[in-house]
Order: structure tokens, then sequence, then C-alpha cells
């Protein structure tokens, strides 16, 4: 083979050959390369979409987790109110203990009020408030309580003097409620 070409010709052709396969070279890495973020920014904005979702997921259930937590709340004071009432309604004989507090009763005592209530490690108690103008007669009634079936560690809880001329004496009795 002939060749008739100038070497400076030939080197020219062969510099633009090389050049241009470095271009095209060059073209397909940056294809690649905007093919990869093309990819990245793809994938980056399902997973983002799909945290958004399990972010909305999140708070519909910590939602519905304290809706239920209120429920079962509201659930467990209800069982422990009907839990208290049926202690009312099956331990205790109501008519016999409040026939045996009036009957206890002095005549120079004035009872002004009867709470039940219930303490968690005590049971049942009973309240009497009243008044009277003999101390004897306040510490006899408790004795006579102490002495009923029907109640258990009976004590005065206080018993104030007013200041009246009358010499009133305020009282509070408290009892626990047994069982028949």
């Amino acid at each position: 083979m002939l060749n008739l070409l100038p070497p400076t010709v030939k080197n020219e052709v062969i510099v633009r050959a090389k050049s241009a396969n470095l271009i095209f070279g060059y073209g397909i890495a940056l294809a690649a390369i905007a093919l990869f973020l093309g990819g990245f920014f793809a994938y980056n904005f399902s997973q983002a979409s799909a945290l958004g979702d399990k972010e909305s997921q999140l708070t519909t259930l910590s939602t519905q987790r304290q809706r239920v937590s209120s429920q079962a709340t509201k659930l467990a004071f209800i069982q422990d109110r009907l839990t208290v009432a049926k202690q009312f309604q099956e331990k205790t004989d109501w008519a016999t203990l409040l026939n045996a507090i009036a009957s206890d009763t002095p005549q120079s005592l004035q009872l002004t009020d009867l709470k039940v209530t219930t303490d968690a490690t005590k049971g049942t108690l009973v309240n009497i408030t009243g008044q009277s103008t003999n101390r004897r007669d306040i510490v006899l009634f408790q004795e006579k309580l102490a002495a009923e079936k029907t109640l258990t560690n009976v004590t005065i809880q206080s018993m104030t003097e007013s200041g009246d001329s009358a010499k009133t004496i305020t009282f509070i009795i408290q009892a626990g409620v047994g069982t028949h």
C-alpha cells in the first residue's frame, strides 16, 4: 500500500480520530453519570415518599393508641366502680348496720353526717359525724359501736369544742365495716 498523504496530515488524522474517540468516551461517561444521578434522585424521591407514608401511618397508629389507652383507663375506672358497688351490695347488710348505729346513739347525741368510703388498705369505712354537749356520751357511743359485730376498729377521729356558750362538741368517729 502506498501512502500518499504527507506525514503531517496523517498525524492530524490520527489526532482527530483519537480526539473523536476521547470525546465519544467522555460523552458515554457523562451519559452514564447522568443516568446514575437520575436513578439516584428517583430512588431518593421514592424513599422520601415511602418515609412520608410511614410517618403518616405512625401518626395514625399513635392517635389510635392514645384513644385505646384512654378507653382502657375509662374501662378500668368503670370496672373499679362496679367492683366497689358489688362489695357494697353483697358483703354488707346496710339495714342491720344503720339500725345498730341508730340503737347505739345516746339521746344527748345528734348525728349530722354519715359517709361511707372505700380505702385500699382499710376496706369499707363509715365516718359518723355528730354533736353533743357531753364528752362522756361520745366515748360511750364509740364503745357501743365497738361492741357491734358489724363494725371493726371503731375510733374517735376528732372531738372539737365550739367557742359558743352552749359548749357544743363536734365529733367524728370512724369504723371499718365488717362483712356478714
